[in-house]
């Protein structure tokens, strides 16, 4: 190791993550370590290395996978505080885009262990067996989906759930897709999943 860098940190998480972005591109000789010194903050944050961010575009609109695993609430605010919510797949093509995106990061080569899922911007929470678009966790967003494994899509909304889901299971309220089969779900169908209970990794959906 040839290089330290130490930076003292005091609140103001969007900028540590950017400066920690900017890190990435810079192409140096040797090798380095950053180290950061939380100075006592006031804000709970949470920052990722940009190495596992992995940034894509479906139908001009931008995303990034975060390969970092997080509770459904901790990932939702992590995307609102990079400017953007968790991913609200809305059609076909969407769907379409987000499978390739996880196809060609190898996202399920970094899932070591556990379900290989992935965390969406869709909830329950608020009320059960109703849900909605909320890929910031505040609790409004248009419903585009209503009951159990046998209920029906609203507003004519676009929707790819597993076989048996959403199976209203023991705190299952966050929306997921699944990165591989499981014995009753195929790759890229959508599951229910404990909003407190497990731990994904999340994709970013930004408005342009």
């Amino acid at each position: 190791l040839d290089y330290s860098f130490v930076i003292p940190v005091y609140n103001r998480p969007q900028e540590i993550q950017e400066l920690l972005e900017s890190f990435s591109k810079v192409e140096f000789m040797r090798d380095y370590e950053i180290v950061i010194v939380e100075d006592g903050s006031t804000e709970t944050y949470t920052v990722v290395a940009a190495s596992v961010i992995f940034p894509f575009t479906v139908a001009g609109k931008n995303y990034e996978l975060v390969r970092v695993r997080m509770f459904w609430p901790d990932a939702a605010a992590f995307a609102v505080a990079r400017g953007g919510h968790l991913a609200e797949i809305n059609s076909g093509e969407e769907q379409g885009g987000i499978v390739t995106a996880l196809e060609d990061s190898n996202v399920s080569a970094n899932i070591l262990s556990g379900p290989s899922e992935v965390w969406l911007g869709g909830s329950d929470i608020n009320q059960d067996v109703i849900w909605i678009c909320d890929g910031d966790n505040d609790g409004v967003g248009e419903q585009f989906w209503m009951g159990g494994p046998n209920g029906m899509n609203v507003n004519d909304s676009f929707t790819n759930w597993g076989n048996i889901e959403p199976d209203g299971g023991d705190g299952q309220n966050a929306l997921s897709i699944l990165v591989a089969s499981s014995p009753l779900n195929e790759a890229r169908q959508w599951n229910d999943r404990g909003e407190e209970f497990q731990t994904f990794f999340f994709i970013i959906e930004y408005e342009n």
